[in-house]
């Protein structure tokens, strides 16, 4: 079949015709990858995107833009470069509570808690253009307050599942028919990966897009100099994992390398560090105690020492578990630590089933040693091998670092997920003469640009929410918190009666 695909781009490029792969997904590489709403893109979008227009964006997620968090990283680089002033973020504080960041400010562990009434405050005067939103089971109460907030707002909402949470629900849970009702109505449904965007547009029958982690090659590239140096001088060879060891996605698994590394010991002395985070760290401790040469670090660091960090290891680890539930919780998500791991351009180790995302996809590229059976000797047997033969481990690394920098660098994947920002914000009655002309003006729905009955929002209740706020400031806070409140037990009533 590849090769019918190849006669024909040859044929069409004699007579000088290009074919293009609009396609969503597969493993198609013959033709050049194009998104498809690119192509049909209206002349006002595009010239948009090319001026880098940035609409208002209101991000909901739970863990906060920036944080040391895997979604938070993502979000980092996926957001780099959009200007602070047309950034906020309403987000869990603590898990019990809600945080306001403006911005990009930076994080601190001191930020207070905002009341609900005061985070939609906020979110009606930053009069966003567009809503960014990751939904997730975890924590409860911050979800149904962002389904509350979406209701009361009105604008175009792009969706971004990163896992597949839902497979731990129970037939008929609230919260599947609560993502249900969101990805209906939004603009655009991004995913984590090309089989989640597959698996996902068949489940919920919306389509999907791919917007995964990337790397700023420029962040690795210059620090080759340091790997350089710290290359063939390692004695131990350092092997790390660094990440969650949730029981349900990874801490089996990172058992058995343990195991491994400790059956090896005599042999070949390896050093097997395991960098986790929070809840984790004392699981691990406790998983891992009494294998000789693990051991267990916190793995709460900067962006530049986690650089380092990979940098100067000789292997890495990315492992899944095999049991059934943690399969069905990470089958179709792509680890957002794979992309940094081969940049690193160590050697990367993959412990896990096929079936996963993550497993098959650094399989069947080949850039990294994957061992997708659960068998102590296999384990073992690919760990020596790396550690003896520095040959083979540095051409899987040099191959992995070369596949990561042309297919997953962050310009080529920052500007696609703008391009699909500023469409959807374009559901939102943006016509041509309405695209503001830089980034720092009122935003796409700037109410000097649109005549009065054009929006929406200017029905009766907006206008005497506006005459309150100018006339009697005060009286209008306590108004919004009320009808706030109302919105969301309404929402919440809407949604027990579905």
């Amino acid at each position: 079949m590849i090769e019918a695909y190849e006669e024909a781009r040859r044929v069409t490029e004699s007579h000088a015709v290009k074919i293009l792969n609009a396609t969503v997904g597969g493993e198609l590489e013959v033709f050049e990858r194009v998104q498809y709403d690119r192509l049909v893109m209206p002349k006002a979008l595009a010239a948009a995107v090319r001026r880098q227009v940035f609409p208002r964006i209101l991000i909901l997620d739970s863990t906060r833009l920036g944080s040391i968090s895997a979604t938070g990283q993502v979000k980092k680089r996926l957001f780099a470069g959009w200007p602070g002033e047309a950034l906020l973020q309403v987000h869990a504080w603590r898990r019990i509570g809600l945080g306001l960041c403006r911005g990009w400010a930076p994080l601190s562990e001191d930020a207070p808690a905002v009341d609900a009434a005061e985070a939609w405050e906020a979110c009606l005067a930053f009069q966003p253009d567009l809503i960014y939103y990751r939904p997730h089971d975890r924590p409860e109460g911050f979800h149904q307050w962002a389904e509350a907030v979406i209701d009361g707002l009105g604008v175009p909402v792009v969706t971004h599942l990163m896992d597949d949470w839902m497979a731990r629900l129970e037939d008929g849970a609230e919260a599947e028919k609560s993502l249900r009702r969101i990805l209906w109505r939004s603009a655009a449904c991004l995913s984590i990966g090309e089989a989640m965007s597959a698996a996902f547009s068949e489940r919920y029958g919306v389509p999907f897009y791919p917007v995964a982690n990337c790397v700023e090659p420029e962040e690795w590239t210059v620090l080759d100099r340091r790997r350089r140096a710290a290359s063939g001088v390692r004695e131990p060879v350092v092997i790390r994992y660094v990440g969650g060891l949730a029981e349900d996605m990874t801490l089996a698994s990172v058992v058995d390398v343990a195991r491994a590394v400790d059956s090896l010991h005599d042999e070949c002395g390896l050093s097997f560090e395991v960098y986790t985070m929070g809840p984790w760290f004392a699981a691990g401790r406790s998983a891992l105690k009494g294998f000789r040469g693990v051991t267990v670090h916190e793995g709460n660091m900067s962006e530049e020492a986690h650089r380092h960090l990979l940098l100067e290891s000789d292997l890495l680890v990315i492992a899944y578990n095999f049991d059934e539930a943690s399969m069905r919780y990470v089958r179709y998500s792509m680890a957002n630590k794979l992309p940094e791991c081969l940049a690193s351009g160590a050697p990367v180790f993959a412990y896990g089933p096929r079936g996963l995302a993550t497993i098959d996809y650094l399989a069947n590229h080949g850039v990294a040693e994957v061992v997708s059976e659960r068998d102590p000797l296999r384990v073992s047997s690919a760990l020596r091998r790396l550690a003896k033969d520095s040959d083979h481990g540095r051409n899987l690394g040099e191959r992995g670092r070369a596949f990561v920098l042309e297919r997953h660098a962050c310009e080529g994947v920052r500007a696609g997920f703008h391009e699909i920002l500023v469409e959807a914000a374009a559901r939102h009655g943006w016509a041509e003469n309405q695209i503001p002309r830089s980034a720092v003006d009122a935003g796409l729905m700037a109410k000097s640009q649109v005549p009065l009955m054009q929006m929406a929002k200017y029905s009766l209740h907006y206008l005497v929410a506006n005459y309150l706020q100018r006339r009697y400031p005060a009286i209008a806070r306590i108004v919004r918190a009320a009808v706030f409140r109302l919105r969301a037990a309404l929402a919440a009533f809407r949604r027990r009666t579905l």
